[in-house]
């Protein structure tokens, strides 16, 4: 209830910005609240109509994890940022990932694929070259991919298909910088998107709190878990 209550209230702070007006420009300063806004909005749009649309990639994930099997995360531009950034997350919560590079795999890293590698990419429009011939490639490899886009009629949806993986395409209505251009909304989407089903699937491999000290031992955070722990 309190998280449907929270959506509730972020369609209402939005509205007070005027959506339509916001993606035409036509705006006066634009503040640090209003960006803030601007994304929780659309996470929330995403939020509201997701249903059971990740539970196959959730399994997909938690088989690839309980067969010992990693998990490659890609994406270009500024996604490859969040990609990057998942697969650290991912590595410390019982989901052993990497980054994968398109640009490089097109240099000799397609090395790294094998027909049962699993590989999750991350793209607004879902029609960069480098990524379309990597993902065309590695398909042609047998790897299973999932793709994760904003764009249902995307180049990279086609090919994914053919292979046989899983095409997921979300809206994002708006990017939250004053030209709405600059991969924000968007990218802060992916990296919200990446952590649900992440999160998911180390709670459906059991990765309780003793696992994560093992992979996290530094810092406060581990501090704290060895002093929880020891209690």
């Amino acid at each position: 209830m309190t998280i449907l209550f929270s959506l509730f209230i972020f369609d209402l702070l939005i509205r007070r910005y005027n959506i339509d007006i916001l993606k035409k420009g036509k705006f006066m300063k634009l503040l640090p609240q209003e960006v803030m806004f601007k994304e929780a909005y659309v996470i929330s749009q995403v939020a509201k109509k997701l249903g059971n649309s990740l539970d196959e990639t959730i399994n997909i994930i938690t088989q690839n994890v309980k067969n010992n099997q990693n998990l490659l995360i890609t994406g270009i531009g500024k996604n490859s940022y969040i990609a990057k950034k998942l697969a650290s997350t991912y590595s410390s919560i019982g989901i052993p990932s990497y980054y994968f590079d398109c640009y490089n795999a097109l240099h000799g890293d397609l090395g790294l694929i094998r027909s049962d590698q699993l590989i999750m990419t991350f793209s607004k429009s879902g029609k960069t070259e480098e990524l379309l011939h990597t993902i065309e490639l590695c398909g042609k490899r047998g790897a299973k991919i999932i793709n994760i886009n904003c764009n249902e009629n995307a180049p990279i949806n086609k090919i994914v298909s053919k292979y046989n993986g899983i095409n997921i395409s979300v809206e994002c209505e708006l990017e939250a910088d004053y030209n709405n251009l600059a991969p924000t909304a968007s990218s802060t989407l992916f990296l919200s998107l990446g952590d649900a089903i992440g999160c998911c699937v180390s709670a459906n491999i059991d990765f309780d709190k003793p696992r994560f000290l093992q992979n996290h031992p530094g810092g406060t955070l581990g501090e704290t878990l060895r002093h929880l722990l020891e209690e």
